[in-house]
């Protein structure tokens, strides 16, 4: 490898080892430098046993037929994925796929995976192999610290501990009725352009203290990601998890020391056991409905024993889009909005 290719390597390995980098920070920093260092516009990060987390160039459909596909499944077993070309006389690859990986009693165990799609121009050579290779080795140490059972800013459970929260619960009992709470805070990017990032920490402190005030012990409260954050609410069912959510919507927007920011919370509220008019409506608004039936491996979605930690995320999640589409500071569930 050339002197210019250590000197990338070394950038890359600074950047995603940064201390004041949050998981957000680190995956726009991989996917950021591999797109430019291999001239492609197409390259996404899976991690954390569900989502895409950051991608440059590639629609949901693109990053689905990845994750599901053959690149996805190979990478998520430890395997280089490489997409041979039809070009003759060497090695040459049209796209890629290479696990996230962390040692675990002497073996690699993969937590996720970097999708780098077609180049610009020509194609990927064995050179370009061996320099992802080397900047992953960087990459999944650095991605890998950033996303363990503490959130290392507000010191509240991270989004692994939620989803490994969440499976255990759906282990255990999947005939229990579990609700999930997913908040945005509304336009929090003209915090820390108006004011700065340190002061946007400190309104994500205080946001995290308004909830934390009126948790129950039983509760799972979780940063998500960014200005992201979850309730995960075991035994709760849809109208109880409706009437929390609202006291944290009122609770953040009436708090003296945030309203200097004009902050407010879009909410989504999700229930296992939501009636299937909801289900069908969301999937209709959104239409998800082919995108879900990849994602769902263990049957029919209104099957509550077959209910998986994905579903639940993801009608939460589209219930929190819908509240932010529909005028923000809103809290909607069963597409309803309070």
């Amino acid at each position: 490898m050339n002197g210019h290719g250590h000197n990338w390597l070394n950038e890359f390995g600074l950047g995603v080892t940064d201390p004041s980098l949050y998981l957000e920070g680190k995956l726009s920093f991989t996917v950021d430098k591999l797109a430019k260092k291999l001239g492609t516009d197409k390259v996404s990060i899976y991690v954390g046993g569900m989502a895409l987390e950051e991608r440059v160039g590639m629609t949901t459909r693109e990053v689905w037929d990845v994750i599901e596909g053959t690149p996805g499944k190979e990478a998520m077993n430890g395997f280089d994925w490489l997409g041979m070309s039809t070009k003759k006389g060497r090695e040459a690859y049209t796209n890629m796929a290479f696990p996230l990986a962390r040692a675990i009693g002497g073996k690699e165990e993969p937590f996720g995976f970097v999708y780098i799609g077609p180049k610009k121009e020509g194609f990927y050579t064995e050179r370009d192999v061996k320099l992802v290779r080397s900047a992953l080795q960087f990459a999944s140490n650095g991605i890998y610290s950033s996303i363990k059972s503490r959130d290392n800013l507000l010191g509240i459970p991270s989004r692994m501990e939620l989803f490994e929260r969440i499976e255990s619960n759906l282990k255990e009992n999947p005939r229990r009725n579990y609700s999930l709470l997913m908040i945005d805070l509304d336009f929090f990017k003209r915090i820390n352009d108006g004011y700065g990032h340190l002061e946007g920490d400190r309104a994500l402190k205080r946001v995290s203290d308004v909830i934390n005030s009126i948790l129950k012990k039983e509760y799972l409260f979780a940063r998500y990601g960014g200005e992201e954050f979850a309730v995960f609410l075991p035994g709760v069912n849809l109208e109880n998890a409706t009437k929390f959510a609202e006291a944290i919507r009122k609770k953040v927007k009436e708090d003296e020391e945030l309203k200097k920011y004009g902050l407010t919370a879009s909410i989504g509220v999700y229930s296992s056991k939501a009636t299937k008019a909801a289900i069908d409506l969301l999937k209709q608004d959104f239409n998800l409905i082919e995108d879900f039936k990849r994602t769902q491996r263990n049957g029919d979605i209104d099957n509550q024993s077959q209910l998986t930690r994905y579903s639940l995320v993801y009608y939460a999640d589209g219930h929190l889009r819908l509240a932010k589409d529909n005028g923000r500071d809103k809290v909607c569930a069963n597409i309803k909005w309070l």
